[in-house]
């Protein structure tokens, strides 16, 4: 019996649990090597594929009936628009490989959009929506400079198969929630602030009234973050001012001083001229900023390289900004002057909106490409001082 009790494997605890460790590491490993690949496709590819199949279950659950909304008739802008959405997304699907035209073609959709909010009744909308797809296509174009020339190569047929497959069915899925939506009537916030827009927020601009009545915490919240900034830059002149018995109500009846203290007065103005002066001189100090940082990557250091980089040339910068805001200014109030003259001339007197929007129009474009001027001046500028200051 003692024999056969010694034939018999022992068993050690340590070692069963280490091992045990061991196999949980490498499955570990296993799965962590499969899913986390680096490969944005792979996880968006997840991702949206996880979004559908939640969503047709939800869907073969549910009731399909059609909605009872009454459709709406569709006119020939309608039409060309959704057309040259279509094609621009086929196009991009094929064309994807030249990031500069897919960047370009891409930035059709936020104009579809903008003719969108225009055309219905919302033209503030579409300017912002101008501005913005303006600045977000003149940053994605500084951000190519930094991406490889060429791009990984293509996966598989079978792969990109796949890919399209669940592209479709995301899009045919979408599609369908945005039909069963809009062919429905369904009771939503949008009639609170519609019914009390004018009663209770005085206004007839729906958006005005949600952003500075009904969401107003909101806007005051990020307006506060940059008012605390000025507050505190400007506090010290506004002391000197209250001290020195500056009457505001007088100076805005054009009343003389009285009670002015001219000395504390004068300090006051000396103050605010320091505070210009200074903020000039930072802004000259900042021009290559953003090449610092997106370049360098120096984190907080970049603050410190960017005074280091415009040493010796601070004082040509500052007229250079200078320059660039009396030129800035000297064009907005031509061309709105020009364009707001024109269009009235042509749409008469009752054609008001169309001037404000074609005023806000060529503003945003000559503000768009007045950043591209200073983007590229700044880089210009960033590369040369680099360059003069640590030659290869």
């Amino acid at each position: 019996l003692s024999t056969s009790h010694a034939a018999l494997p022992h068993p050690e605890a340590k070692a069963m649990f280490a091992r045990t460790i061991a196999a949980i590491v490498a499955l570990a490993r296993g799965v962590t090597g499969r899913t986390q690949t680096g490969s944005l496709q792979l996880y968006a590819g997840i991702i949206v594929a996880a979004i559908v199949a939640v969503g047709l279950v939800a869907f073969l659950q549910g009731g399909h009936a059609p909605g009872a909304r009454e459709m709406l008739p569709v006119n020939t802008p309608a039409i060309v628009a959704w057309a040259v959405l279509i094609a621009v997304s086929g196009v991009v699907v094929f064309a994807h490989v030249s990031r500069l035209i897919t960047l370009v073609l891409t930035s059709v959709v936020g104009l579809i959009v903008s003719v969108a909010f225009l055309q219905f009744s919302a033209p503030d909308l579409a300017l912002t929506q101008i501005s913005v797809e303006v600045v977000t296509t003149i940053l994605l174009l500084l951000a190519l400079n930094l991406l490889p020339r060429r791009s990984e190569p293509e996966r598989s047929a079978a792969a990109r198969w796949g890919s399209g497959a669940i592209a479709v069915v995301a899009g045919l899925g979408v599609a369908y929630l945005a039909y069963a939506v809009m062919t429905r009537d369904v009771s939503s916030i949008s009639e609170y602030h519609v019914a009390l827009s004018k009663p209770g927020g005085g206004g007839t601009n729906i958006v005005n009234v949600i952003l500075v009545d009904f969401r107003g915490f909101d806007t005051f919240g990020e307006i506060i973050v940059l008012g605390i900034a000025a507050f505190i830059a400007t506090l010290p002149g506004v002391f000197l001012l209250v001290f020195s018995g500056f009457d505001v109500e007088r100076a805005r009846a054009g009343l003389s001083q009285d009670n002015l203290d001219v000395a504390m007065f004068g300090l006051a103005m000396l103050y605010f001229l320091a505070l210009c002066v200074a903020c000039v001189w930072l802004g000259a100090k900042l021009v290559p900023l953003l090449g610092v940082v997106v370049n360098e990557r120096r984190g907080l250091g970049a603050l410190r390289r960017s005074f280091a980089l415009t040493r010796g040339s601070t004082l040509k910068l500052i007229g250079v900004l200078i320059l660039y805001s009396i030129v800035l200014l000297v064009v907005l109030l031509a061309a709105t002057s020009i364009v707001g003259l024109v269009v009235r001339l042509l749409v008469g007197a009752d054609g008001a909106a169309w001037v404000a929007f074609a005023i806000a129009a060529v503003t945003a474009i000559i503000t768009a490409i007045f950043s591209i001027i200073q983007a590229v001046f700044s880089g210009q500028f960033y590369l040369a001082a680099r360059e003069a200051r640590d030659p290869a």
